[in-house]
């Protein structure tokens, strides 16, 4: 290659260097490791606005019919904001409902700052019309470091997830009660120990004063080591946890060993399942295990982690057992909003979640780009230079 860039060469050797069908299948790689993608998940600090941003007046995407206030475009140089990656179609809401958005459709999207968009991982990058148009520039609520910005994306597509999930806690005139997230005063399970998977145990045990959604009374993370049982301990020491110990094709056997007998001893009745089990690591087979893991009637399977491919599972636990399966494929610009104003009450605290900061002179040291991929501890980020 003719770019003068070690960073770019490195990698663009490397990736000559690997059998044609790792080459090939190096797009599907990329996908399932989504979070690594650079520019997918992005803080940036304005540096200069343009003279015709102010008259950009009609919404698009997530805005779509909406008239941009002053108030919105009114950005300054130095404030920070961070990015919706995915500029989607939405589908309107309902006449009568003003204050109302979309429903994010998947596919299809207007643009995307992270595959579409080069230079989202560039020191400066030029933010389109779209992207001002869309609301997908928002801003970071005064407090909240940019680290901790950065994880708004990831955490606004679990909260999408937690939002698509109800459980019904009684009946009125109306028909069924419905609850959001969590089953209240339930049992949760959680499957993993990275960042999401650790918001996930604060958005299962949530109390927050303006966002309402059912709050588990006890979560027990599945983890495959001592190590990371104790990772979940220390990061989640105020939430009311248990952890247990096991490799994927093992998790009934050894919740049924490892908590069962605690279970009935905290709350005086025998355990017969979990009410919600969130998918924050896993493959389609773990899915298809999570079903032997729920409760006789109504539980809840949110898949958050990125699963593909087939698996085999007994439809009557959906049918006969009243159970459900909820997913999410990105999260919709409205998500972002209410995260950032939970990270600034702090009702969810995303800073023990992030992962060592790295530069781009970090990434061109020998073994720097290897480092980078190799710290799956947390949720690595990127910064500017010094």
């Amino acid at each position: 290659s003719d770019i003068d860039d070690p960073l770019y060469r490195e990698l663009a050797g490397r990736i000559a260097e690997l059998p044609q069908d790792e080459r090939r299948n190096l797009p599907a790689m990329m996908r399932l490791h989504w979070g690594r993608i650079l520019g997918h998940e992005t803080v940036v600090t304005i540096e200069r606005v343009g003279s015709r941003v102010r008259d950009l007046k009609r919404g698009i995407g997530y805005l779509d019919g909406v008239e941009l206030s002053d108030e919105y475009l009114d950005f300054q140089a130095g404030e920070k904001c961070v990015l919706q990656s995915r500029v989607a179609h939405y589908d309107p809401p309902p006449a009568g409902m003003p204050e109302a958005r979309g429903v994010q459709l998947l596919g299809g999207n207007i643009t995307d700052l992270a595959m579409n968009q080069g230079g989202a991982y560039a020191g400066l990058v030029r933010l389109t019309p779209e992207m001002i148009c869309s609301g997908s520039i928002i801003r970071v609520p005064a407090g909240v470091l940019p680290q901790a910005a950065a994880l708004a994306e990831p955490t606004a597509c679990l909260l999408d997830c937690f939002q698509k999930s109800t459980h019904e806690v009684g009946q009125d005139a109306q028909g069924s009660i419905l609850v959001k997230g969590c089953r209240p005063g339930g049992l949760a399970c959680i499957i993993g120990s990275g960042s999401m998977a650790l918001m996930a145990g604060q958005l299962a045990t949530l109390d927050d004063p303006l966002l309402r959604m059912g709050r588990a009374r006890e979560v027990v993370f599945i983890v495959r080591s001592q190590a990371k049982a104790d990772l979940v301990r220390s990061i989640l020491r105020d939430r009311p946890l248990q952890t247990v110990i096991c490799q994927d094709d093992q998790m009934r056997k050894a919740v049924d060993a490892q908590y069962a007998p605690s279970c009935q001893d905290h709350f005086g009745k025998p355990f017969k399942g979990f009410d919600d089990v969130i998918l924050a690591a896993g493959g389609p087979q773990t899915v298809a295990d999570c079903h032997a893991l729920l409760v006789p009637t109504g539980g809840r399977i949110l898949a958050f982690a990125g699963t593909r491919g087939p698996c085999t599972i007994e439809s009557g636990v959906w049918h006969y057992g009243n159970a459900a399966i909820v997913g999410t494929s990105g999260c919709n610009t409205r998500m972002m909003e209410i995260v950032l104003g939970l990270f600034a009450r702090r009702s969810l605290q995303p800073e023990p979640l992030a992962g060592k900061a790295y530069t781009f002179g970090d990434l061109r040291k020998p073994g720097g780009i290897q480092a980078f991929f190799d710290d799956k501890h947390l949720r690595p980020c990127l910064e500017p230079n010094a």
